[in-house]
């Protein structure tokens, strides 16, 4: 029996990971795992879309039936993924941290590549930038930390996207996947 792939893309704020997530979910045969969380909604995201935004309560509950496949948390918010959100006739695209893909690997029920999106801090600042105010890349800047060095040794893959285009990028994990077999090299 197949188990149902999932495509674990990490890193920090500013690296390209969701860059790419958003490239794959409009590519034939990829899902974008839709987790939810316990933060407040950024500007320009989309309730459902990116995230399904709930209470700390409403998670409490959801974690004491335990709808989740894995839980995660950063920055004093909470994340996790339900049950449902696998498509078993899909590459599921999560983007995740190092708790939840522990999680998720522990369960032995997946077929799991991750991949670490590695990038300098000055283009992490430049990116995060386009998107927000100083003072908030700033703050993402220095509440990742030191989570590089905590999590990168537990990525399958690495790829510097420092230097990179989106497209780039999006090839780079492509290539990935292909090596691993979940593609074909057409």
């Amino acid at each position: 029996m197949n188990k149902t792939k999932i495509l674990a893309i990490f890193g920090l704020s500013g690296s390209g990971k969701t860059t790419v997530e958003q490239m794959l979910k409009k590519t034939n045969g990829f899902h974008k795992v839709t987790s939810c969380c316990t933060r407040e909604i950024r500007e320009g995201e989309t309730e459902d879309e990116d995230y399904y935004f709930i209470t700390e309560d409403i998670f409490l509950e959801y974690e004491k039936i335990k709808a989740f496949a894995e839980i995660g948390g950063k920055y004093g918010s909470r994340y996790g993924v339900l049950w449902n959100e696998f498509k078993e006739d899909k590459i599921n695209v999560l983007v995740t941290a190092k708790d939840g893909l522990d999680e998720l690997d522990e369960l032995n029920k997946y077929e799991i590549v991750s991949i670490w999106f590695d990038c300098d801090i000055c283009e992490r600042f430049i990116r995060i930038g386009k998107r927000n105010n100083l003072e908030y890349s700033l703050g993402r800047i220095e509440k990742d930390g030191f989570r590089r060095e905590l999590e990168i040794d537990n990525a399958d893959y690495v790829i510097d996207t420092t230097k990179m285009t989106q497209s780039e990028m999006f090839e780079a994990t492509v290539k990935i996947l292909k090596y691993e077999g979940w593609l074909g090299n057409e």
